[in-house]
């Protein structure tokens, strides 16, 4: 006859405002609105860089930069470019042309 044991554990995790927050069931950004330029922009301002390296790295001028990034937070309803920042680092998979799901890469 073999008993079988079983612990349950009676610690949760602890709740994080900040998860229940990014999952909160809120719509995705209708980044199908957004230009493939605008949403390149948009990743490379999930990665942080300021307007002149993002400039730099798309091989367009800095003006040029602002415009999209204008053009973003108008197409999304956003209020700032901080904003834009987290809904690029938040549903980085719908913006990544490659798909992927995870971080930035």
């Amino acid at each position: 006859m073999t008993i079988e044991v079983t612990t349950q554990n009676t610690e949760q995790e602890p709740h994080c405002p900040c998860r229940s927050a990014l999952h909160s069931g809120l719509e995705p950004p209708a980044v199908s609105d957004l230009t493939v330029r605008e949403r390149e922009v948009m990743l490379l301002l999930g990665a942080g860089l300021p307007n002149p390296a993002l400039a730099r790295q798309l091989g367009i001028a800095e003006r040029t930069v602002k415009a999209h990034v204008a053009r973003i937070i108008e197409k999304l309803g956003l209020r700032t470019r901080l904003d834009a920042v987290v809904l690029a680092i938040v549903h980085h998979g719908l913006l990544c042309p490659d798909g992927t799901k995870g971080s930035l890469h």
